[in-house]
């Protein structure tokens, strides 16, 4: 069997060698690759191509340059006459043996295609990065849209860009273009990425959030006070009235763990944590430290904070989770 070598490539993994996109094209070149046979020293030029349409495209043609070691250059046409590439799917084109085998330097641009009724026609404008500039959005405003991207299942690291319009065609967050279509590839719709970086949307959202954690924690903190009621009642049942009341006013173990409950109420969930676990079985101190290590997680990982995370996580006993934020520091 024979053997290959990788001679040149460009690829969209690199803003710098990129193979660029012309705006408005259906079709995008997601690398250039000249793969040279060791034994026979023939080379041969690779392409992989993507649809970025929702609709099948029946034909395209490509031009490509191939440049020597000596300066000369090779011109390559392709013109599949029945492509046939389906949306969003990848297309292979048959290699092209190349004529010389000293390859530097390869460039390649869509023609022209046609795509459901309409035809496109290259007007030679090439762009390298097709990603649009990065995100100046305030630490506030960025910890939300991580957030709500993290909702989506998305990793927000990589939606750090502006969204880039042209009428028929934008370019996502995420860096890929898109033609005549409201989703891209990555899943996320046009209107949704418009509202990631829209200030105002975020400020609502964020603002909306902090209300339903608000009337959670009032929730929350209604069911201690009627469970507390509740067993005072029961003691004042059981030892008499005066006895009772004496008894709550001098325990110093059920004002410990009315100042925990305090502290998480007012959002000091690392604190609380650590009070409640002093206090150890008293009530139902567990679970509470469990919680606030919980609370405490999620606000971390909230504003990137994943190695926070991934402690408090642990506290809390969210195994899963914890794995997550520790998959996360990998990343970084």
């Amino acid at each position: 069997m024979a053997k290959y070598k990788v001679i040149f490539r460009s690829d969209n993994k690199n803003a710098d060698t990129a193979p660029g996109w012309e705006p408005g094209c259906p079709v995008l070149i997601n690398a250039v690759q000249v793969s040279r046979n060791t034994e026979t020293g023939q080379c041969y030029l690779q392409l992989k191509l993507s649809n970025l349409t929702d609709v099948v495209i029946g034909r395209f043609a490509l031009r490509a340059e191939v440049t020597y070691a000596d300066g000369s250059t090779e011109a390559v046409e392709l013109k599949p006459l029945d492509s046939d590439i389906q949306p969003g799917r990848v297309y292979r084109p048959d290699a092209v043996l190349l004529t010389g085998s000293d390859v530097r330097h390869v460039t390649a641009r869509i023609a022209s295609a046609t795509y459901g009724n309409e035809q496109w026609m290259s007007a030679g404008k090439v762009c390298a990065n097709t990603a649009g500039g990065p995100l100046d959005l305030d630490q506030a405003t960025t910890a939300e849209r991580d957030r709500l991207l993290a909702d989506l299942g998305k990793s927000p690291e990589k939606y750090r860009h502006h969204m880039v319009q042209g009428g028929d065609w934008w370019i996502c967050s995420c860096g890929m273009p898109n033609v005549r279509k409201d989703q891209c590839i990555c899943g996320l719709a046009r209107k949704a990425v418009e509202q990631l970086e829209d200030e105002g949307y975020l400020n609502a959202a964020a603002a909306e959030r902090e209300a339903t954690e608000k009337k959670a924690r009032a929730k929350r903190k209604r069911r201690r006070i009627i469970a507390a009621v509740a067993a005072t009642i029961a003691l004042i049942i059981a030892v008499g009235a005066t006895g009772a009341i004496a008894a709550i006013l001098s325990d110093e173990t059920y004002q410990a763990y009315q100042a925990a409950a305090s502290l998480e109420d007012t959002g000091s969930y690392k604190t609380a944590h650590d009070r409640f676990i002093e206090l150890k079985d008293y009530r139902d101190s567990a679970d509470r430290a469990r919680e606030c290590a919980r609370l405490a997680a999620e606000r971390a990982a909230s504003v990137g904070d994943y190695i926070d995370a991934e402690r408090w996580y642990g506290e809390a006993g969210e195994t899963e989770l914890q794995q997550e934020a520790a998959a996360m520091i990998d990343k970084e």
